[in-house]
């Protein structure tokens, strides 16, 4: 992992984050785009960090919905930047509102999927085709519903609906970018940014889609399941899935790259 050049959307916390920090502890470089960088450098963990691993790590300021500032931080990761990891995601402490038709509504809509067609959308002006694109998405998305524990299913269907439709809509971009199959089930027209139709299909040469149990805050264990059905998926730590990231889901391990996807969980 010491050649790993990364960029990093969504990594100022939670599973982005603990990838980030597998990936300056081991050699290589991040760069990040961040809304507030402060709220990455007060960190302790990332204080914590030798200053020659703190200075492999560049951080830009910016908003991941913002053109000029997605294109900034592609430039700033520079021609060697062979892998991106996208983790952008709503927790629910921020969710605003909750409904008893869809459970907890985001609010503005589509934060995933709208960041996904921007970041896909600069990487082909700038014409970056040759990289290795990981999506954190979640288990039981979509079709892959059923495979979930008959306990989670209530939750994840009401409760995170509109959170899980929006990452729907963010595998099915990421896919269709992909050189990969994209599924036929179209992701609900309300999940979908319209932005999303002017992108090219079949261009990204490799994705892995991440799918993680529910989420904890428990320590690092690194001791995992890991395939594309986990039976008794229930949960798994921030931490877990960032060294996850960090071991199995960048190059050269090419073993969870493909329609696939890969879930993790204890």
């Amino acid at each position: 992992m010491a050649t790993q050049n990364v960029l990093f959307f969504g990594a100022s916390r939670g599973c982005g984050f603990y990838a980030m920090l597998h990936v300056l502890r081991s050699g290589g470089r991040a760069t990040l785009l961040l809304r507030n960088p402060d709220t990455l450098t007060s960190n302790p963990e990332f204080q914590a960090l030798s200053s020659e691993q703190r200075e492999r790590a560049t951080l830009v300021r910016g908003d991941a919905y913002v053109h000029e500032d997605v294109a900034r931080v592609v430039d700033a990761a520079g021609p060697g930047m062979d892998t991106v990891v996208f983790s952008l995601g709503v927790r629910p402490a921020s969710l605003p509102k909750l409904t008893w038709s869809r459970g907890f509504i985001l609010d503005p809509p589509q934060p995933c999927a709208r960041a996904m067609v921007m970041l896909l959308s600069v990487l082909q002006e700038l014409n970056r085709p040759n990289l290795r694109l990981v999506i954190i998405s979640s288990m039981g998305i979509g079709e892959k519903h059923k495979e979930l524990p008959w306990l989670l299913k209530g939750f994840y269907g009401w409760l995170l609906y509109d959170a899980h439709a929006d990452k729907d809509a963010l595998e099915y971009i990421s896919l269709r970018a992909s050189q990969h199959p994209t599924p036929a089930r179209v992701p609900e027209a309300q999940s979908m940014p319209d932005s999303a139709a002017a992108l090219r299909s079949d261009w990204l040469p490799e994705l892995v889609v991440l799918r993680p149990a529910f989420y904890t805050d428990g320590k690092e264990t690194g001791t995992v399941r890991a395939a594309p059905v986990v039976k008794g998926a229930y949960t798994i730590s921030r931490r877990d899935v960032g060294r996850f990231v960090a071991e199995e889901c960048l190059e050269p391990n090419d073993k969870w790259v493909g329609e696939d996807g890969v879930v993790i969980a204890y």
